[in-house]
């Protein structure tokens, strides 16, 4: 068992390092020198206030293009960003987190989150609820994490492996009331 403790120790080191990155490479203009790494297609919010912003997680290029012109300009920015995916999002229920990271989809996800990964977050090290809430909102670049797919086979699959990569890598975003999904008819 000591064994076992000490390779899975050894084995999130890297996780939580690459966690602490994209807390720090999301802060400031450090995203949009990053962009090249992002999935192509990403458009982000440019509300000054970033705990009123949105991410949108569609299904592709043309569902995305769809939701970029429906967006208005309120307060001076775009209150909604947009990222779609290619294809189906990596099954991560065999997988550990340095592997999924190196999927690109996933690594965008994070990195435009900014507030890191269950092994190293920003409410790491905070006793409470409400404590935990303030440092979200402080860190976080969107207060809603909306998960957009079609209303059929692929989109349900698609949904629910996001939400599984969330339950199982950043439960933080759930218990915070942070996830949604929206329903189309």
């Amino acid at each position: 068992s000591k064994v076992n403790a000490l390779w899975d120790s050894k084995r999130s080191i890297g996780a939580v390092e690459k966690a602490q990155k994209m807390i720090d490479g999301a802060s400031g203009t450090s995203i949009y020198k990053s962009r090249a790494n992002m999935i192509e297609g990403f458009s982000d919010a440019t509300l000054r206030d970033r705990w009123d912003c949105e991410l949108y997680i569609v299904e592709g290029n043309s569902p995305a293009g769809s939701l970029k012109s429906g967006r208005k300009t309120i307060s001076g920015g775009l209150k909604e960003a947009v990222l779609p995916l290619r294809g189906k999002v990596l099954n991560v229920s065999d997988v550990d987190i340095n592997r999924a990271l190196e999927n690109k989809e996933i690594s965008t996800l994070f990195q435009v989150l900014g507030v890191g990964i269950q092994e190293n977050n920003v409410t790491t090290g905070t006793k409470t609820w409400e404590e935990a809430h303030e440092k979200l909102m402080k860190h976080s670049r969107y207060s809603k994490i909306c998960i957009s797919a079609d209303a059929d086979a692929d989109g349900q699959q698609i949904t629910m492996l996001l939400l599984y990569l969330f339950s199982k890598y950043a439960r933080f975003l759930i218990d915070h009331g942070m996830v949604y999904i929206s329903v189309s008819p």
